[in-house]
Parts: structure tokens; C-alpha cells; sequence
């Protein structure tokens, strides 16, 4: 199978939703080393220049599917991109898809891992996730630690 690359496609006014990695260290209610957030950026701005309306989905932790522990909240991720970025970053919790994205905007879902199904890699979830975007991007960065 051939994969895109994002400047291979045209993203302007195109729902697209980026599976980043923001598993980043959290202490007392903020981010506490944003390396992984830092790697993002240059995909999430790209996107957001292009026009893009943006979604972007994370995991935070080793969550119990179904728990949505807010220990394991992606709230303190979402508003350190805010920062980064210098725009809003809302977070939405719910994954029903029941808000709209404007282009130029992002938005964080909570953690994914608080999905029954994400960690089996179920394809009732794949489905529900691939009905909120039109293109579907993975952000992979690998990390040695």
C-alpha cells in the first residue's frame, strides 16, 4: 500500500484528523518537558497554513479503556499547544463528532485511550474515527526514551 504525504494532498477546507504523539510528562496540572508537543508543530502548522480543520488525537499514559481518569486528561497538552501555537486549542471529550472544525481551526480530543477499543485496535472505533475526517494523517516521531 502507497501512502500520501500531506503536500501531496490538497488540505484546504478538508476535515483532517492528525494522530500525534503528546505522551508527554505532566506535573502538578502542566506540561513539564514539551519535546514531543515541539515535534508536532511543524505537521500541525502546515495543516493549519493550508487551511486545514484540524482534529488531533493523542494518548496520555496507561489509561484503562473506558476510564476516563482525569489524571490521564490531555487538557494540560491541549492548552501548552494553545501556547505554542498562539490560538485556541479546545479540547472535546466527546468523540461523536457533534461540533464543527472551521478551517484554519484545531481542536484536541481527549485521550484516545479513554476509547473501549483503541489499545485492540477495534474496527467499530477505526470506522466512527474515519467518519470525522477526510484524511485521516499519522504524525509518528520515534523517541529513544
Amino acid at each position: 500500500m502507497e501512502f500520501l504525504r500531506m503536500n501531496q494532498v490538497a488540505l484546504a477546507n478538508r476535515q483532517v484528523m492528525m494522530r500525534v504523539d503528546m505522551n508527554v510528562p505532566i506535573h502538578e496540572g502542566a506540561v513539564s518537558d514539551d519535546q514531543r508537543i515541539r515535534a508536532c508543530l511543524p505537521d500541525i502548522e502546515t495543516a493549519l497554513e493550508a487551511g486545514a480543520a484540524l482534529s488531533l488525537i493523542s494518548h496520555l499514559g496507561r489509561p484503562k479503556a473506558g476510564d476516563n481518569n482525569p489524571a490521564f486528561s490531555l487538557q494540560p497538552v491541549a492548552s501548552h499547544l494553545s501556547k505554542l501555537l498562539g490560538k485556541p486549542v479546545p479540547l472535546v471529550s466527546d468523540y461523536s463528532g457533534d461540533f464543527a472544525v472551521q478551517p484554519g481551526e484545531v481542536v484536541m480530543y481527549e485521550n484516545i485511550r479513554f476509547q473501549s477499543g483503541e489499545l485492540e485496535d477495534d474496527d467499530t472505533l477505526a470506522k466512527h474515527l474515519a467518519n470525522l475526517c477526510d484524511i485521516y494523517v499519522i504524525d509518528a516521531h520515534l523517541w529513544s526514551s
